[in-house]
């Protein structure tokens, strides 16, 4: 009778210390999703929203895939990885690519190219000067432009 009482204390005493590490083991794995890391922030040019538009993060390794995200109306963007959320941690060059939205009829194509709404130099991550470093877990990472 004596074991049966010690034996039921134990498995007590290991699912007290169980449970709380499995929780925050799942947690954990759920940051940031497979790719270790994600990046949300807002692009803004002297202060004014940007959109629409594209934010690309190519990382230092060349061979590596960027990640992208689009530009909400309210300048908003979440990063992707081969069209799954997430980034993984490292060091990244940024762009914005952004362009006025051609004023054409639905179902006509417009010839003409349409207006950049950053300076050039930000559409290129070897020109622009954005520079950032994605950490493990959630990033804000908000993207503060100025014209030339």
């Amino acid at each position: 009778m004596h074991s049966n009482g010690f034996h039921r204390q134990t498995s007590w005493f290991a699912m007290v210390i169980a449970l709380p590490a499995t929780v925050t083991f799942v947690g954990l794995v759920g940051c940031g999703s497979e790719f270790g890391a994600s990046v949300s922030g807002k692009v803004t040019l002297d202060g004014k929203t940007i959109t629409p538009g594209l934010v690309t993060f190519a990382p230092e390794d060349p061979t590596a895939i960027p990640s992208v995200g689009d530009l909400d109306s309210s300048g908003n963007f979440i990063l992707t990885t081969s069209k799954k959320d997430g980034i993984r941690p490292g060091k990244y060059r940024a762009s914005v690519q952004a362009f006025e939205p051609p004023d054409i009829p639905p179902g006509q194509r417009s010839y003409t190219p349409s207006e950049p709404l950053v300076p050039m130099k930000y559409m290129q991550v070897t020109t622009s000067g954005l520079e950032f470093t994605v950490e493990s877990g959630s990033n804000t990472i908000n993207i503060e432009l100025t014209s030339d």
